[in-house]
């Protein structure tokens, strides 16, 4: 069970069980023995010291950052193609993707879906549980909407493209948004782009995107994309590699 200790055959134990998942066959996860005493070992040279220990959880954020945005920023941006567009796409090891195509209202239009998340959460508090990255691509086809009502149908989709956690205000500030018309090869996008910083980590924000294209009156991609505690000029890098990586032939 969560909490208790791992035992071999031998009675020694090498690890804590933190997780399980119980759909299927039973399946513990475990933090190794290794990894446990340096755990123990940390709350008892902060103890008593709330500052040091802050210190450290956010010394702990800015490592992370600075790894995922140099994995990210490295290395050639993956896509995918998606129906007439190339879309951005993450390596495997970051985000678990899947699929889905939904047949709606009678057939009179199509959404293609692509979601990528995080397999897990680092957890900071019981507030506030970070995903690093996560996306999401869908390919809206009309059928026999007419270009007014496939308009108004995207309209909608992009206003309501949104997974964001929520968070508490003591944690994060309020979004600060832009929205605005950005043109690169293929054509034109409309684009918002949200930012809010961190209250008690200094020099972290969440960056969220969420674009479409524009100039058809029958099909068109949106996309969200989200970056939780990431240094914002590292994190602005990443999405303007991600609008300028979005490309479409019709």
């Amino acid at each position: 069970m969560s909490g208790g200790p791992a035992v071999g055959e031998d009675g020694t134990v090498f690890g804590v069980n933190v997780a399980r998942q119980s759909d299927g066959q039973l399946v513990s996860f475990l933090v190794s023995e290794e990894h446990v005493r340096r755990l123990l070992e940390q709350p008892h040279r902060l103890r008593g010291d709330a500052a040091r220990f802050a210190g450290e959880v956010a010394a702990q954020l800015d490592r992370r950052q600075a790894a995922l945005m140099q994995q990210l920023l490295s290395t050639p941006l993956p896509t995918s193609a998606l129906s007439h567009y190339t879309a951005p796409d993450v390596p495997q090891d970051i985000a678990r993707c899947w699929g889905d195509t939904s047949h709606v209202d009678r057939e009179l239009y199509t959404i293609d879906t692509k979601m990528c998340v995080p397999e897990v959460r680092l957890y900071v508090s019981d507030s506030l549980q970070l995903a690093d990255i996560r996306f999401m691509h869908r390919v809206l086809k009309s059928k026999s909407l007419g270009a007014i009502r496939f308009a108004n149908l995207v309209e909608r989709y992009y206003i309501a493209a949104d997974f964001s956690y929520s968070a508490r205000k003591e944690d994060v500030t309020a979004f600060r948004c832009q929205d605005d018309f950005i043109s690169n090869p293929s054509g034109v996008v409309r684009a918002a782009l949200c930012v809010r910083a961190y209250r008690k980590f200094e020099g972290l924000y969440d960056l969220k995107l969420r674009m479409v294209t524009l100039g058809s009156a029958d099909e068109a991609l949106l996309s969200s994309l989200e970056l939780d505690a990431v240094g914002f000029h590292e994190g602005m890098r990443y999405v303007q590699r991600y609008v300028s990586a979005t490309a479409w032939t019709k």
